[in-house]
């Protein structure tokens, strides 16, 4: 029985995985296909806490980073793309988004993980003007000049990253968190990887603000 009364049905039988979580790190919502994935029934995981459940520590560290995040209001929302062991067989690419939801003054985060590793196709990859074509999914971008090149998992999650927002900055903080939950990162190692993957593009289309962070240029989303 929950401790309040919060309507979950619309995402019941949602096609993506959904966990609901409060501020003390307890699973308050797990949606049918979640149960059928993690073979645990809803009395296992309502009201465990998130590190008794998952196996895979990348997952529990973007939890707790975006737990800090958005229960300290630093942000609102959060989007990206990663790597994780959700079904305890194989690395999948997911498109992870976080947000805060507040109810009778309480805040609980959630997080929807929607599976994008058959999501892209020739026809929907993401267009990226005069540059080419991206497939977070592989990490794939074939280059207008016919030439692919292929990412790595953090220089994906940070294209992508960037991609989402449309053109806007993505902090620091935010950046750290799509591509490094463990904290081994820091600005001097952030930008030479940046370089890297500007190298790879061969096209300048990573801008950065050295006090806030880095975003892409709104030119790239012409046409696309």
């Amino acid at each position: 029985m929950l401790p309040f009364l919060m309507d979950f049905s619309v995402f019941k039988n949602l096609p993506y995985r959904v966990y609901i979580r409060d501020i003390n790190r307890k699973i308050v919502y797990a949606n049918e296909l979640v149960l059928d994935i993690l073979k645990l029934s809803y009395d296992e995981i309502i009201n465990k806490n998130y590190e008794d459940i998952f196996r895979d520590e990348r997952f529990i560290l973007h939890l707790k980073k975006v737990d800090t995040l958005l229960f300290n209001n630093v942000m609102n929302s959060f989007t990206i793309i990663k790597e994780f062991n959700q079904c305890y067989k194989k690395e999948t690419i997911f498109k992870v988004i976080d947000y805060i939801y507040t109810f009778e003054e309480k805040k609980f985060i959630i997080t929807i993980l929607v599976e994008i590793s058959d999501s892209y196709s020739l026809d929907n990859e993401l267009k990226i003007y005069s540059v080419g074509k991206y497939n977070p999914s592989n990490r794939i971008i074939s280059l207008n000049s016919g030439i692919s090149i292929c990412l790595t998992r953090m220089e994906n999650s940070f294209l992508f990253l960037l991609y989402e927002k449309k053109g806007e900055v993505a902090s620091y903080d935010e950046i750290f968190l799509a591509i490094d939950p463990e904290n081994k990162m820091d600005r001097v190692s952030l930008k030479s990887m940046v370089y890297r993957l500007k190298k790879k593009l061969d096209y300048d289309i990573i801008k950065n603000i050295s006090a806030n962070g880095y975003y892409l240029s709104k030119e790239i989303y012409i046409n696309s």
